[in-house]
């Protein structure tokens, strides 16, 4: 079992391994008007266990500037609790990392996140959420 202890960049939490670590996925898609948000899409359902560290990749599927939102809470009833990350594509289609831990999650915690982007028509990338549990 590797030992992600030894990659991290800041002090490790004690008992952290790649079992501890999880990723999920949606694909968000903006709204047809420009700088409008899009709808929730959810990306969690349920977290199974609770975290201590967030890190968030979105990967356009055009060449524009996308604001995201993180939200936690029921279908249609989401509070963004991240607003307006900044993602700027310029036009490379790579993934882009962004960091946001540390941030606690209790275990059952539902996460949806929802985009806009500068041109409208309904533009989409995907947003990868890894979560570090607690162990």
């Amino acid at each position: 079992m590797a030992d992600l202890n030894q990659h991290l960049p800041f002090p490790p939490a004690s008992g952290v391994s790649s079992e501890s670590v999880a990723g999920y996925s949606a694909v968000l898609t903006s709204s047809s008007s420009a700088n409008t948000k899009g709808s929730w899409a959810e990306v969690i359902h349920s977290l199974t266990a609770a975290t201590c560290w967030f890190i968030v990749m979105f990967t356009p599927f055009s060449s524009n500037g996308y604001f995201v939102d993180i939200g936690i809470g029921a279908a249609a009833s989401e509070v963004a609790i991240i607003s307006d990350l900044f993602l700027n594509n310029q036009g490379t289609y790579q993934g882009i990392p962004m960091s946001i831990g540390p941030i606690r999650f209790p275990a059952g915690t539902r996460i949806s996140a929802r985009c806009q982007d500068n041109a409208g028509g309904g533009n989409a990338g995907r947003l990868i959420i890894s979560v570090i549990e607690v162990p």
